[in-house]
């Protein structure tokens, strides 16, 4: 076990761990949390060094409940999604940098985009992001 999660740095942590900048390991888990909405957060392959690069939900507007693993994306950045929050409460589509700092939604989910994402995202060749939803879309 590298790390024990106990509410306020985060819990049920579903998503995988992915390497990372600086040769450490970044996750998400999908509660936990001052606003007990999810976090993002960086640990050194041996377990130490445990930081929260984000809190979900401690913004207006901000998604909550993180799910699928982050992507270190060929810019630096990590990119993810989020279950729920965003404007209208349908989900997110989010990025950050890999010290935790400008973090910002990309995408705010609509019913037209499509909700209740489950999944990772993706990197194409083209530089596209790309992801599936289990719900909403054009039909």
């Amino acid at each position: 076990m590298l790390h024990n999660f106990y509410g306020t740095n985060g819990s049920l942590p579903t998503a995988e761990v992915v390497d990372g900048p600086e040769g450490k390991l970044y996750g998400t888990t999908f509660q936990g949390g001052v606003t007990d909405k999810g976090v993002a957060y960086r640990i050194a392959k041996d377990g130490t060094e445990f930081e929260l690069l984000h809190e979900f939900g401690a913004a207006e507007g901000d998604g909550v409940n993180p799910v699928g693993n982050l992507l270190v994306g060929r810019d630096g950045w990590l990119y993810g999604t989020c279950f729920a929050g965003g404007t209208i409460n349908a989900g997110t589509i989010f990025r950050l940098r890999s010290d935790g700092s400008e973090y910002s939604t990309l995408r705010d989910l609509t019913a037209e985009d499509g909700t209740a994402i489950q999944s990772s995202l993706i990197e194409a060749r083209d530089g596209q992001l790309y992801g599936t939803a289990s719900r909403g879309g054009a039909n």
